[in-house]
């Protein structure tokens, strides 16, 4: 069996208990191959308080970085990998609305949208983590990747370059939180592009506004999939409520901006 971090064929791999995976014997630990569910690496600890306990739980992907104190704070790294995810997120988009649009604005507008709604998507994700103290960066997954880029070529569009990486001790609520962060943008923003298309029907900005709606739905329902490395996951092991009230919402906008 082939490592999913080098490729490498193993006949004794091993399988990370986090995300499930298989690995070679170099990259089986979660830091080695950047592990999408490394914030569960380590186990929950009781933290007492003053009055009473406080379930915490802590990353391990801990190499020696500092929690951020600052909400709008960046790497000059973490920038250069945004840049090159997003980029890489508009040539998918590109390739998928080029297709059906001849049109060279509406397809570069369409792709902007798409490129848009993710990288927004993530930031949700870092500055809710910073906002509670968290460290927090987007980091691109060398096989995500890989597979966005062959994306490009082929009719299946896979979407995944990178994640936010979370260092820090955090309570499962600030996890769920985190988590959310990202789908809710997406539901936001969808609304907002829904509404410009209805007040704009009839043109083609309406058309285009339409699909952003249709984008972001899309992006929603798919993070808030309760499996893996997804937010569902981490969402629901925090609050049930707000998972339905998210897909719900989500699934709803799915449907009418779908009609555009």
């Amino acid at each position: 069996m082939s490592c999913e971090k080098c490729e490498n064929d193993d006949s004794l791999p091993f399988t990370c208990t986090y995300c499930k995976k298989s690995f070679c014997a170099d990259h089986h630990l979660p830091e080695n191959h950047e592990c999408g569910n490394i914030w569960m690496a380590r186990p929950p600890t009781e933290i007492p308080t003053v009055s009473s306990q406080r379930r915490y739980y802590s990353s391990s992907y801990n190499h020696g970085s500092r929690v951020s104190e600052n909400i709008f704070w960046f790497s000059r790294q973490e920038l250069k990998h945004l840049v090159i995810g997003t980029f890489l997120v508009m040539m998918v988009a590109l390739s998928l609305t080029g297709v059906f649009i001849p049109d060279n604005w509406v397809t570069l507008s369409l792709a902007f949208i798409f490129a848009s709604s993710f990288l927004l998507h993530e930031l949700a994700h870092k500055f809710t983590a910073q906002k509670y103290g968290l460290w927090s960066e987007f980091k691109l997954i060398p096989f995500g990747s890989v597979l966005t880029i062959v994306s490009i070529f082929l009719p299946l569009k896979i979407i995944a370059p990178g994640t936010v990486m979370i260092i820090g001790r955090a309570t499962l609520s600030t996890i769920g939180r985190t988590a959310f962060a990202g789908p809710l943008t997406n539901i936001i923003l969808g609304y907002g592009l829904l509404l410009s298309s209805l007040l704009t029907s009839g043109s083609i900005i309406s058309m285009i506004l339409g699909w952003g709606a249709y984008v972001n739905a899309i992006l929603a329902i798919f993070n808030l999939i309760p499996f893996g490395v997804l937010d569902g996951q981490k969402i629901i092991s925090w609050n049930m409520k707000a998972w339905a009230i998210g897909i719900g919402f989500s699934v709803v906008l799915f449907f009418i901006s779908r009609a555009f």
